[in-house]
């Protein structure tokens, strides 16, 4: 949650050092050269933020930024400002910050949940999915994305069926009592 904005935004921890799409991220000249902002959020507790919202908010590079993750107060440190190339609107709320501090902030350890891994041109999906296999201990899954995408479907369709099915036994309700009171 950003007090400051009333309004709940996004926190992304991604690998800094790896992550080609933090790298594709166009920062602004403000905050020195992009190596000089990543060195910031790898050495402390920086995080870049969308011009979007650092124009809302009125935030510049070295600003302290307030937040509340999971009923804690905290603060980060804006290291740098990008402006997306796509999808600008998506991105107005989110805070991109390194993987280390994310599981800091909301409490985790030493505990990932969730690694994305993007092939490389020429690399196909099952062949990254049989390395990180090979690579990764027998208690950690590998999937592909569209096995979770799958198992929100169903847990939606659920859902759906739970609402009609209670629908169904409030109407029956709703018809006995009126036919109770004729």
């Amino acid at each position: 949650f950003v007090p400051a904005l009333h309004a709940a935004g996004r926190l992304r921890g991604v690998d800094l050092v790896v992550d080609a799409q933090v790298r594709s991220l166009e920062l602004t000249a403000t905050g020195g050269t992009p190596l000089t902002m990543l060195s910031r959020m790898l050495t402390g507790r920086g995080a870049l933020g969308p011009a979007a919202l650092a124009r809302r908010l009125d935030l510049r590079v070295g600003d302290a930024l307030p937040l509340s993750v999971r009923a804690r107060r905290s603060s980060l440190i804006v290291a740098g400002i990008f402006k997306p190339k796509r999808f600008a609107s998506a991105w107005d709320r989110v805070l991109v910050v390194d993987v280390a501090l994310a599981q800091e902030l909301f409490g985790r350890g030493d505990r990932i949940d969730r690694i994305e891994l993007v092939p490389r041109r020429g690399v196909s999906e099952a062949s990254l999915a049989a390395r990180a296999r090979a690579l990764l201990p027998s208690t950690v899954t590998v999937e592909e994305p569209a096995t979770r995408e799958a198992a929100s479907s169903r847990m939606v369709r659920a859902l759906e069926f739970n609402l009609t099915a209670l629908s169904g036994v409030s109407l029956f309700v709703g018809a006995v009592l009126v036919a109770t009171t004729l």
